[in-house]
């Protein structure tokens, strides 16, 4: 599964917004995440720049792809988004959070 490409698609306004700044950058390197030193990020700087601010990259594919599945998403869309061979990898998706079995069991003892 490392070092698979994969497609994101992404809003139109996004995309508006990233062809906006590539064309204000002043070099021609189509990369649209920079270093400093004017080279294309890595994917470890990426990380990093993820975990600055306390999540880990894991954390939003999960969060991504359960909130697919909530707003709609068919479940076989979703393993094909995710780049998952097996739908039951993508399953997981699908149980509870612990937030949400202590929502529920709240609302039980609550009435």
């Amino acid at each position: 599964m490392r070092n698979k490409e994969r497609k994101t698609p992404y809003p139109a306004e996004a995309r508006r917004a990233a062809q906006k700044y590539l064309e204000t950058r002043l070099d021609d390197n189509p990369a649209l995440f920079m270093s400093n030193y004017s080279r294309r990020l890595t994917k470890r700087s990426a990380q990093r720049v993820i975990e600055k601010y306390g999540y880990h990259v894991h954390q939003l594919r999960h969060t991504c792809f359960r909130n697919m599945l909530k707003s709609g998403w068919d479940l076989v869309e979703v393993a094909s988004f995710a780049g998952h061979k097996s739908i039951e990898t993508t399953r997981r998706y699908t149980l509870p959070s612990e937030e949400e079995i202590n929502e529920k069991a709240n609302k039980i003892y609550s009435d």
